[in-house]
């Protein structure tokens, strides 16, 4: 499996590099894999929204080598492990798998 380096953003609010792999969607959003060193950009978003709206959003923190995302519902805080895969000898973080991702130059199509 080949992935190819973008930049994807959810609603054209701030923009992060990225690796996708253009067949691979998610009721039609992008799915980004995101480097250790891109996802800390994420982090930083995900976690600055909780801030403000915390009760909408969801954290993300690290354990070690594995990245949680944290989210309460309602019924109390759930810690899930953020998917990653190995692809072109990189490990990739599907932090926000699930997020509406999108690529701005496939939306300025």
């Amino acid at each position: 499996m080949t992935s190819q380096n973008t930049i994807v953003t959810i609603e054209h609010e701030t923009l992060f590099p990225a690796a996708h792999i253009p067949d691979a969607r998610w009721n039609g959003f992008a799915i980004p894999g995101f480097t250790r060193e891109q996802v800390t950009a994420v982090i930083a978003w995900s976690n600055a929204l909780a801030a403000t709206f915390p009760d909408d959003t969801v954290t993300l923190e690290w354990d070690g080598d594995t990245l949680y995302e944290i989210a309460d519902y309602g019924d109390g805080p759930e810690r899930d492990e953020v998917p990653t895969s190995i692809i072109d000898g990189q490990t990739l973080y599907y932090a926000g798998n699930g997020w509406t991702w999108e690529i701005p130059s496939e939306d300025d199509e």
